[in-house]
């Protein structure tokens, strides 16, 4: 310890005498060590936080397998009356089960409405759960199946702060959520937010009040109503692997007894503390952060590239002082661990100032909201997991990019050394070329976030020239939710044909549609479909393909083309015979070289009746911009009634400027429903641009620090290797060499080192962009103006980095450069 306090302030002495260097290398880690540590952060709020309840190693989470086409998740969602048949027939292995799930519910205050998050939950929930409320109580086991029990609701900590100021006296009182009163009785602690990761919910209610709020939901007697997520605590003793067996047998015994809904289903178990979202968007998002700190470890690599090449310039600079400590007895290992305190503790100044980078990157991070209906609720911060992290980066960093100039630092010849001359190490180090490796390093990685950045940037300019499929520039979009504000099918479609008149007659619009999904919006809906063709063999399991509900003049509203047949008319929308219309990806798959007007299709299940195709709509974009053509169908909507819907609405004016009046319209009809969401068509085409946008932004970002700490980098090794060779240029120069070959000869060195390094970062880029394909608009992953643009690029900053010493050199007085030693 006394050598290590030596060692310390020593390193502290020497870098106080060369704070320009000392500020150079702190400074270049923190931002590499601050970016990472920021991301670092982002999976920290969603992986490892644990829950704020009550022993989470006895918690387990219990999902309905189910294999979905298309999406592939077999972690899926479950019926009610499943989890009463689990629930009643686990009790050996489980001490409690709770289920649960978010919906949207209308808390009305009298003067206004707005949607907040509820939980539909199981009456044991807290109890199961182990949370405790602050004020009064939870929900007892009583209230559960009660016909007629009083509606009651338990508040969430910050739902009771903002909407009634932390009144202590709500107990008792009641509330208006979705047109019903509900007594308050207790109101959850502040760090519970419910179980939803990313959604803070408002409030909490039975889950068999359901039918109070929607009356025509069948969610509690239908086993085919699968929304709902189940949680469950084991008993003390009980393993995971007896819990999944029993789990087992009561599913193959649900498999037996009501095959129409649960062949081939069953359940599956999965400890909470090995679960944050849901096993198949855990490896999503854990995938993609790992991606993100993958990109900013690129630049903490040139980051800590910079930092091996200023140790091992500073430990050349300092060789005679090597030299004396050899002579003197000093150990190979006592100077390696010298060089190696020292470059640690740069690290660790680097890493404190990079937490305050992190913490900026951080409250950055959280004012960007994806265009989504919900707002994402996740606790970003520095927490002890972030920290802890943040030293241990420190630390390898200081180790691992220290150690290599270190170990050839102390590989002087002595006498050499002694003399202060360059000798056999001059030599050793031209041959490894350690310095050239870490440039060469620097220039490669700058090379690939660069072109990554390039096509994410270009990709984006051309993202304009995309045919959606659609043609509505200027325009509404409204989205609004029915059924929480207690609107039957009936009323729900009387109140659209009344809004699309209203809409229709404000000045500037040339019409308006409803549809429950919109091209491009945040929704998708896939269904099953057995279309009536010899030409593809269509099993019993059907093809599923995506579906949109949509009511009078959808096509002209969109200006979506109608290649043959014709749209929905006034007949299809009200009591007419089924009918549908698809598009001519659907129409040529299944009837090749045919008409597909008057062809069949049965919907949703064989038992349905078939229904005839009126209509061929031409193709377009659905869930992305850069998808490839999907098979799609339309069904109007007095065939599949809907209260989950949008208005679109067309219009010969900036839509800007129909936002309110198209809101006011709404409010005239019922003042107390609430808006989900009311944009510009403009802004809904935003939702599919965000995340290539925000890839971008990241890419360019970290490109453009990578180039600076490149250049930084590259200008140093020319810098440093113009005063290693002040005795050669002399000698070049005496003997009639002009200043132009100097100059050539060091710009030179420059550009062949950006040139292999830039060759390396081009080949990089060629292979991993290809995994950008899907997410490139009308571009090449292999574009080659964006890799020819970033050469020119290298080629401009080489020029830029290596001109000023080069010409210092070219400018030397021979006398003085022949009398350096």
């Amino acid at each position: 310890m006394e050598s290590l306090r030596h060692d310390i302030r020593y390193t502290l002495r020497t870098l106080r005498k060369n704070p320009g260097f000392a500020a150079v290398a702190v400074l270049s880690l923190a931002l590499g060590i601050g970016a990472n540590t920021a991301i670092f952060s982002i999976y920290s709020s969603i992986f490892l936080k644990k829950l704020p309840v009550e022993d989470t190693g006895s918690l387990v989470e219990i999902y309905t397998y189910e294999l979905i086409e298309e999406i592939g998740l077999e972690y899926s969602v479950s019926s009610y009356r499943d989890y009463v048949d689990l629930r009643d027939q686990t009790t050996d292995v489980f001490k409690g089960m709770v289920i649960y799930n978010v919906n949207f519910v209308v808390y009305d205050t009298g003067e206004e409405s707005e949607y907040i998050f509820g939980e539909e939950v199981s009456a044991n929930y807290f109890d199961v759960l182990g949370v405790k409320p602050i004020l009064g109580r939870t929900f007892i086991t009583e209230e559960e199946g009660v016909v007629g029990a009083a509606p009651t609701v338990v508040l969430s900590h910050s739902c009771w702060q903002n909407r009634f100021g932390g009144d202590p006296g709500i107990i008792g009182q009641a509330i208006t959520l979705t047109g019903h009163d509900f007594t308050v009785i207790g109101v959850a602690p502040e760090e519970f937010e419910g179980l939803f990761p990313i959604i803070r919910s408002d409030v909490w209610y039975p889950i068999t009040l359901d039918p109070l709020l929607h009356p025509d939901s069948r969610k509690l007697e239908s086993r085919s109503y699968r929304t709902n997520w189940i949680k469950g605590r084991l008993k003390a003793g009980v393993t995971p692997e007896q819990a999944r067996a029993a789990l087992e047998v009561v599913s193959a015994r649900l498999e037996e007894e009501y095959p129409e809904t649960n062949e081939g289903r069953k359940a599956l178990l999965i400890p909470t503390d090995k679960v944050s979202l849901n096993p198949f968007f855990d490896r999503v998002v854990k995938g993609f952060t790992f991606a993100l700190m993958a990109m900013v470890g690129l630049v903490l690599l040139i980051a800590c590239t910079n930092l091996a090449s200023m140790l091992l310039a500073r430990a050349l600079a300092r060789r005679k002082e090597i030299g004396i400590r050899l002579a003197v007895g000093a150990s190979r290992f006592r100077l390696i661990r010298q060089l190696i305190t020292e470059s640690i503790l740069l690290s660790l100044a680097g890493g404190a100032v990079g937490l305050a980078l992190a913490y900026l990157l951080i409250q950055i991070l959280l004012t960007v909201q994806p265009p989504l209906l919900v707002t994402l609720n996740i606790h970003i911060g520095i927490d002890g997991y972030v920290l802890l992290f943040a030293l241990l980066l420190s630390v390898g960093t200081g180790v691992v990019f220290g150690l290599l100039p270190a170990l050839k630092t102390t590989r002087y010849e002595l006498t050499s050394a002694l003399r202060n001359e360059y000798g056999l190490m001059v030599g050793r180090l031209r041959r490894l070329g350690l310095r050239s490796t870490l440039v060469v390093a620097q220039v490669a990685v700058s090379a690939l976030l660069l072109i990554c950045a390039g096509l994410f940037l270009r990709s984006l300019g051309n993202a304009s020239s995309v045919d959606p499929g659609f043609d509505l520039r200027e325009g509404v979009v409204v989205t609004l939710e029915l059924s929480e504000s207690g609107y039957t099918h009936e009323q729900s479609r009387a109140f659209f044909n009344e809004l699309i008149a209203r809409v229709e007659a404000l000045p500037g619009v040339e019409s308006a549609a409803m549809t429950e999904r919109m091209p491009l919006g945040q929704s998708i809906r896939i269904t099953t479909v057995y279309p009536e063709t010899p030409h593809v063999e269509i099993d019993e399991e059907g093809v599923s393909i995506d579906i949109a509900t949509i009511g009078p003049n959808y096509f002209r509203t969109l200006g979506i083309p109608i290649r043959s047949g014709r749209p929905f008319n006034e007949t299809d929308l009200t009591e007419g015979e089924p009918v549908v219309i698809v598009n001519e990806t659907f129409a040529t798959t299944y009837w090749p070289g045919e008409n597909a007007i008057g062809k069949r299709v049965q919907i949703h299940d064989t038992d349905e009746p078939f229904r005839t195709i009126v209509g061929v709509a031409s193709n377009g974009k659905y869930r992305s911009l850069g998808e490839q053509p999907r098979s799609f169908l339309y069904e109007p909507y007095s065939q599949e009634t809907f209260s989950f819907a949008h208005l679109a609405v067309r219009t010969s004016i900036d839509g800007r400027e129909l936002l309110q009046p198209v809101r006011n319209e709404i409010k005239a009809i019922d003042r107390h429903l609430p808006i989900l969401d009311i944009i510009t068509v403009r802004e809904h085409l935003e939702l599919m641009l965000f995340l290539p946008r925000a890839l971008a932004s990241i890419l360019a970002g970290l490109g453009l620090l990578s180039l600076i700490l490149g250049t930084t980098g590259l200008y140093g090794v020319i810098a440093y290797d113009v005063s290693r060779r002040t005795r050669e240029v002399g000698i070049r120069l005496s003997v009639g060499a002009q200043q132009s070959q100097v100059l050539r000869l060091i710009m030179l060195d420059g550009l062949k080192l950006v040139g292999v390094g830039t060759i390396i970062g081009l080949g990089l880029a060629f292979l991993l962009t290809r995994l950008l394909g899907s997410m490139l608009f009308n571009i090449s992953p292999a574009d080659p103006i964006t890799f020819a643009g970033v050469t020119v690029l290298f080629v401009v900053v080489t020029i830029a980095a290596t001109l000023n010493p080069a010409r210092k050199a070219s400018t030397v007085n021979p006398v003085e450069a022949l009398r350096t030693e």
